[in-house]
């Protein structure tokens, strides 16, 4: 996957939401590509993601709760967590968006950034 091509893509989506970061990791939580418009770790949300995805895993699982197509969380500031897991060429991967507070309309920037993403060559 080009690197560059990827990050481009996600720099772009991070500015045009006005988004404090944006996170593409694999559907185990490891960083793939980021951007963000802070001091926001990729680290940290990557071990987000991999909390998020154990545990609706463990609830499908072990509850028979349907997998989520998206889940979102709001944190201690008000700022709200996105992940949507999707597959792009047989690989699945999860899109993340850290949104500040919670009216930023961000569905349409991750449709495009999905399926921007699932473009590249691999």
């Amino acid at each position: 996957m080009g690197s560059k091509e990827l990050e481009k893509i996600l720099s772009d989506t991070n500015e045009n939401g006005k988004f404090l970061a944006v996170l593409l990791t694999d559907h185990e939580g490891f960083p793939i590509a980021s951007a963000s418009s802070a001091n926001y770790s990729p680290e940290t949300q990557a071990a987000l993601v991999g909390l998020v995805q154990r545990a609706t895993g463990q609830a499908t699982e072990q509850l028979g709760i349907a997998a989520n197509a998206e889940f979102t969380m709001l944190d201690a500031e008000g700022n709200l967590f996105i992940c949507h897991p999707f597959f792009s060429k047989g690989v699945e991967m999860v899109l993340s968006f850290l949104i500040p507070g919670r009216n930023l309309p961000y569905r349409r920037l991750m449709s495009l950034t999905i399926n921007a993403i699932q473009q590249l060559d691999f």
